[in-house]
Formats: structure tokens, sequence, C-alpha cells
């Protein structure tokens, strides 16, 4: 949706199967959000994003009067516990760094920095 003035981002917490998250860039803004195992289709619930904007609109008012410029659906894979290791493949060693869910972007930085000092650790 368009960003209609905000400049700070905000996160509900702990994160519930419905929870609320905007994520305002320069010109527009990321709302979020839901978390489900079961639901595995590409295509955006009219009724789940109407259910997101108005929990959004309730944290911040300034939302309400915004244009909604598209729908999307986020993946996030998810493993009970984040793969992070070097995997030998034939000559190279090859980082393996995933399974982190709706968390990749807050934990990018130490596993990037765990990924790197095991490919430099020979």
């Amino acid at each position: 949706m368009d960003n209609p003035g905000l400049d700070e981002f905000f996160i509900e917490a702990p994160f519930t199967p419905e929870w609320t998250a905007y994520w305002p860039y320069p010109d527009h803004v990321v709302l979020g959000g839901t978390r489900s195992t079961e639901d595995t289709s590409t295509e955006p619930d009219p009724q789940i994003a109407e259910q997101i904007l108005q929990r959004c609109i309730d944290v911040e008012p300034r939302l309400a009067h915004a244009s909604v410029r598209d729908h999307q659906v986020g993946f996030r894979p998810a493993r009970p516990t984040v793969r992070l290791e070097a995997e030998q493949v034939g000559a190279a060693r090859c980082p393996q760094a995933y399974g982190h869910g709706g968390s990749g972007v807050t934990l990018s930085w130490g596993s990037a920095f765990t990924t790197a000092a095991m490919l430099l650790d020979e």
C-alpha cells in the first residue's frame, strides 16, 4: 500500500497464527501477517487480507486512508532448527543456511557471520 508518512516499523510479539506488523519503505508499506503450516495457496485470500489491513489500521490509523497497491502471499520456509553448516560437495565447500522461517531477516546477520566463519575455518 502507499506509505502515508510512516518511518518506523511495527511487529507484534509474540507471533501467533494471526499477528500484526508493518514495514514502511519510502513509497510503500508492507503489511502482515499470518502464520499457517497448512495453507499452501499462492493466491491471496481477500478475507485474510482485510483482517491484516484492519489489524494494522488499529495500530496505525494513518493506514486507513492509504491506497492498497497489491496483495501477495509470502512463504517463509521453516525447520524445527535452522540448518547452518558447510557441506562438502566434490571439491567445494557449500554453505547451507536455511529454515529461518519468518525470522530470516532478523537472523540473517548472525547466520551470515557464522557461515562465513565456517567457510574460512579450514
